[in-house]
């Protein structure tokens, strides 16, 4: 049974030497695996998208607003081409958005 301690010690001393001469010359590298987070990291960018689409088309909406109240820009019927033409764009990435969280199942 001791003998079995010495042959493990001789075994395991030149790999803890190797180890501990990585470490000392800075050298040593550290891989970590994740398990079962790529569902959860999926879900996460899937979400952040939606919240940054969402924002880019309240922008919209409130940039077009502050177009048509401040009456520049090309106009036809006396409304701003500009404003109108960002609501619209601000309404199909909301239908789009609302479509995608549809299909998804996921309120």
């Amino acid at each position: 049974n001791s003998l079995l301690y010495v042959k493990d010690y001789f075994e395991i001393t030149p790999k803890l030497s190797r180890v501990l001469t990585t470490l000392l010359d800075g050298k040593l590298k550290i891989q970590f695996q994740h398990k079962d987070l790529q569902e959860p990291i999926q879900d996460l960018n899937k979400m952040a998208n939606r919240m940054i689409f969402a924002l880019i088309a309240g922008a919209l909406i409130i940039g077009s607003s502050l177009i048509l109240n401040t009456n520049i820009g090309p106009k036809v019927f006396g409304i701003s081409i500009i404003g109108i033409s960002g609501y619209v764009f601000a309404a199909v990435m909301g239908i789009w958005l609302l479509i995608s969280i549809i299909r998804s199942g996921k309120l």
